[in-house]
């Protein structure tokens, strides 16, 4: 049974309350690092722990921190820690593991009476880890064990997609740089809409002015020599053809429209 299905009313209201707390806080955040910094930051402030992050595994080393909120401000992020409530196999099912209690023998880590370690695996892998501790004895409810899971999922939906953006931004500066420094054009082709877009130079290409309204027949057919106008017709439609390659590789000549 999901443990949302295990709580109250007001226990529901509660977690929506601080879901909708933190979606708002995350929403203009694009940085990987600012989001688990602000997640970790709320999540241990509401829960009352003495530490709550974001680890990721950094394999026999253990897990290295990515962004560490203590009460007391001594923060560990970027620091390599081993385990001790658990193992990277163990989490590697993705069960989240409740702690009672035990004493560290690393010097890395301080005692701790109760934790909360929740796993985010990618292909049975772990891959990181949501944790909060307690430097006092505490029993950790069903809420708050599902509050924790919430915040892991969404933490990572949101990790994904900024990296993602990110990715995403770089590979079209690149791309902006290789089509300026090529002197080439863009272009935006939507045959189910029947919309063609281009960019200046594109324009400039087909000698029009800057900002022309164009359109696939009247500009791109068109503005061909036309002894290049059907085949690159033709290769057009090759690249639209579900069962074809997919690629448009064909050199034609521009007249001007």
């Amino acid at each position: 049974m999901p443990r949302s299905d295990q709580l109250s009313r007001e226990e529901l209201l509660e977690r929506q309350a601080f879901q909708l707390a933190l979606l708002t806080e995350l929403r203009d955040l694009a940085d990987p690092v600012a989001i688990l910094a602000a997640a970790a930051t709320r999540l241990g402030t509401h829960l009352g722990a003495a530490r709550c992050g974001f680890a990721s595994n950094a394999g026999e080393a253990g897990l290295r921190i990515a962004s560490e909120w203590t009460k007391d401000g001594a923060s560990r992020s970027g620091e390599v820690s081993r385990l001790q409530g658990a193992t990277n196999g163990e989490l590697a099912k993705g069960d989240t593991v409740v702690t009672t209690g035990h004493k560290s023998d690393d010097h890395s880590r301080h005692d701790i009476a109760v934790e909360i370690l929740c796993p985010m695996t990618r292909e049975g892998v772990l891959e990181s880890l949501l944790y909060v501790e307690k430097d006092a004895p505490h029993a950790w409810t069903t809420g708050e064990i599902a509050l924790v899971e919430d915040v892991a999922l969404r933490i990572r939906e949101a990790v994904d997609r900024a990296r993602s953006d990110a990715a995403l931004k770089a590979s079209r500066e690149e791309l902006e740089l290789a089509t300026r420094a090529a002197e080439l054009g863009r272009y935006d082709y939507r045959p189910r809409e029947g919309s063609l877009s281009w960019d200046d130079r594109c324009r400039a290409l087909f000698g029009l002015s800057p900002g022309v309204p164009v359109s696939y027949e009247s500009a791109f057919l068109a503005g061909l020599h036309p002894d290049d106008r059907e085949r690159a017709d033709r290769a057009v439609a090759a690249a639209l053809d579900p069962d074809g390659s997919h690629r448009f590789d064909v050199e034609y000549r521009t007249v001007g429209v």
